[in-house]
C-alpha cells in the first residue's frame, strides 16, 4: 500500500537526519519556519545542485540532472549529512 511504503520512507528519512545537526535546519519539516514540506525543500535543493552541476560542467540542465539521478546514493548521503547543494554539486563531479 502506499500508506505503508510512505510510513517506511519516512522511518528511513528520520533514521538519516542526525539529531541536533543545525545544518539539517533547512532541510526539515519539523524545523521548517515557512510552512513548506521537506519533500519541497529537498526538490529545490536538488534543483539548485543540478544549476550547480550545469554551470561547473558547462552543460545543459537536462544534462546536469542526468549527472544527479545517476548517483542517488550520493544524493541521499549529502542529505543526509546536511551539505549544502554546492558541496553536493563538487562530490557528484568528483565522483
Amino acid at each position: 500500500m502506499v500508506v505503508a511504503r510512505f510510513d517506511r520512507l519516512e522511518d528511513t528519512y528520520l533514521q538519516l537526519k542526525p539529531p541536533g545537526n543545525k545544518a539539517m535546519k533547512n532541510h526539515t519539516a519539523l524545523d521548517a519556519t515557512d510552512g513548506s514540506t521537506s519533500d519541497q525543500q529537498y526538490t529545490d535543493w536538488e534543483r539548485e545542485i543540478i544549476e550547480c552541476v550545469a554551470d561547473d560542467l558547462g552543460i545543459s540542465f537536462s544534462e546536469a540532472a542526468g549527472v544527479a539521478e545517476a548517483q542517488p546514493f550520493c544524493l541521499a548521503q549529502s542529505w543526509g549529512a546536511g551539505l549544502s547543494a554546492q558541496q553536493t554539486a563538487e562530490k557528484l563531479i568528483r565522483d
